[in-house]
């Protein structure tokens, strides 16, 4: 079991990074030598083009040799990486979608193998379902926000997902609109476990109560305020408000709660002080009841994931097991992509 209080996040990227065209050079020239890995070559994998990168990770779209299907290949750099983070983040992330594989769900991506590299780049390779479409995020921004019945769908798939982890006592803790995938028919897939953890992690069922979290990490716009304040918080509620905050924005493209001020954010949150534009005002009473659930800033409060997929916006379809309490509350990454104004 993992112990959680004990992790940290990864050490900040450089204040003063290197110049974009040296980064553009650096990464074109990781991209041949990984393409030409005999590593890689001899585990029955050609590498294509890149399709997505991190500050120590880059993700590749490859062809597997002997059945000519396409794959996504994930290469962590151990030059960029700190020990701490190889030993503890990515042995949890390994060890995690591990479990997932020996349950598969079709609203998690899917895991095939991985590997150590040492020649001519020192790294370690995960090699996984390839899915085609690109990211809710690319998505959203292409083609705009959903009406709802379309939202529903879409969203009921991601929650099923997310159910399947949190039964699993995995929490995900960056669950984001970058981190769902969407197959060509428009299929959600959970992706990305670099930050999840086995929760709880204790040997009793007292001590599952108590023990919290206390490495806060994660996307600064899809943090709960309990993040943010750096209080001990309860992953799996946390997991709840970043699908709170992917279901605004993929219902009216705009993110709840936004400002360059972190404390001014935390307010936003803990009083409910949505951004009122006309694309919230036109969601149904439903919709925001459920909002409203997800987005409760006392994270005890907090919807669970089998509260939501029982929710009156859902129908009551899901999950008749679960306890459906009353919604009677009252009704947003600073990084380049933003979505409203």
């Amino acid at each position: 079991m993992v112990d959680n209080n004990k992790q940290q996040p990864p050490p900040p990227p450089p204040t003063s990074p290197p110049p974009k065209q040296s980064l553009q050079r650096q990464d074109s020239l990781q991209k041949e030598i990984i393409r030409e890995c005999q590593q890689i070559i001899e585990h029955g994998y050609r590498i294509n083009n890149l399709i997505g990168s991190g500050s120590y990770a880059n993700v590749y779209k490859a062809q597997q040799l002997q059945t000519n299907h396409f794959v996504a290949i994930k290469f962590i750099n151990y030059n960029k990486c700190s020990n701490y983070y190889r030993n503890h983040f990515l042995r949890y992330e390994v060890h995690i979608i591990r479990i997932l594989n020996d349950k598969p769900h079709a609203n998690i991506v899917g895991f095939i193998e991985a590997f150590n590299i040492d020649q001519p780049i020192n790294g370690y390779i995960i090699v996984m379902e390839f899915v085609e479409n690109g990211t809710l995020t690319d998505q959203i921004l292409k083609n705009g926000k959903l009406k709802e019945k379309s939202a529903k769908k879409l969203f009921r798939d991601i929650c099923n997902g997310l159910l399947h982890m949190h039964n699993n006592h995995i929490a995900h803790r960056d669950l984001k609109l970058d981190n769902i995938l969407l197959t060509n028919n428009n299929q959600p897939k959970i992706c990305d476990f670099s930050l999840s953890i086995i929760w709880p992690s204790s040997s009793t069922n007292d001590d599952h109560q108590k023990k919290l979290c206390e490495d806060y990490c994660g996307t600064d716009l899809y943090y709960p305020p309990e993040v943010g304040r750096k209080i001990p918080y309860n992953p799996m509620a946390y997991d709840i408000w970043n699908c709170g905050i992917c279901l605004f924005i993929i219902t009216t493209k705009m993110f709840p709660f936004r400002s360059d001020d972190l404390n001014i954010v935390i307010s936003h949150q803990m009083n409910r002080n949505y951004r009122l534009h006309q694309q919230y005002k036109q969601l149904s009473n439903d919709l925001k009841q459920l909002l409203s659930g997800m987005l409760e800033p006392d994270f005890q409060k907090r919807f669970t994931i089998n509260e939501v997929l029982n929710s009156k916006w859902f129908g009551n379809s899901n999950n008749s097991n679960s306890l459906t309490r009353t919604m009677t509350m009252t009704m947003t990454n600073r990084r380049s992509l933003s979505f409203g104004n």
